[in-house]
């Protein structure tokens, strides 16, 4: 920045700072709505649904995850069904 030497040059200066923060001040408020907005739950929700969906390897995380829930599903019947004849059998 140059030296000031002037009353009336010192009034410049002021008035071109002032401009400045008006202008940072505004686009620090655009900038702080813009970051609330993209906060918002239903946004954040959407936001990762729709990167879940563009992911490239999302039919195998699917498949994958599918099959351990009918795994962990079948095997839970089946142990329960042992446990049901055991009890059965203990019962006259």
């Amino acid at each position: 920045m140059q030296k000031i030497t002037t009353a009336t040059e010192l009034k410049i200066a002021i008035q071109e700072l002032e401009i400045k923060q008006a202008n940072d001040w505004n686009e620090l408020k655009g900038q702080f709505i813009e970051s609330v907005e993209s906060l918002n739950a239903g946004k954040l929700i959407k936001n990762t649904l729709s990167e879940l969906i563009l992911a490239p390897n999302l039919k195998t995380i699917a498949i994958s995850t599918l099959a351990s829930l009918v795994t962990g599903f079948v095997t839970r019947k089946i142990n329960v069904r042992k446990k049901l004849k055991q009890v059965k059998k203990l019962i006259p």
